[in-house]
């Protein structure tokens, strides 16, 4: 495809948080989980976590991420890449209560 995205995970606080993370096709339906352990401060980008499923962009799906840890600080990101000119452009999350 032309274009690729990742997914980042950023810990805003000095206590270590896991994250859950669900990737669900552009109809919801559940693809996959993976667990996501971040250090105090820490960062973790899933490079193309999509691509095991037949999907490039979150166009074709999308991400749930949650957590059950306490007083938990964290923020999710994705990127949409341009394969061709490497330009990336930053997609925001959604909170969804």
């Amino acid at each position: 495809g032309q274009y690729r995205t990742n997914v980042g995970f950023m810990n805003g606080s000095a206590s270590p948080v896991t994250l859950l993370v669900e990737f669900r096709s552009s109809a919801n339906e559940f693809l996959a989980s993976h667990v996501v352990e971040l250090q105090p401060y820490g960062v973790e980008q899933l490079n193309q976590p999509l691509r095991g499923f037949g999907f490039d962009t979150v166009a074709n799906g999308h991400v749930d991420v949650w957590t059950d840890t306490e007083g938990a600080l964290f923020t999710t990101y994705a990127s949409m890449v341009d394969n061709l000119t490497n330009d990336p452009t930053f997609i925001s999350p959604v909170e969804i209560r």
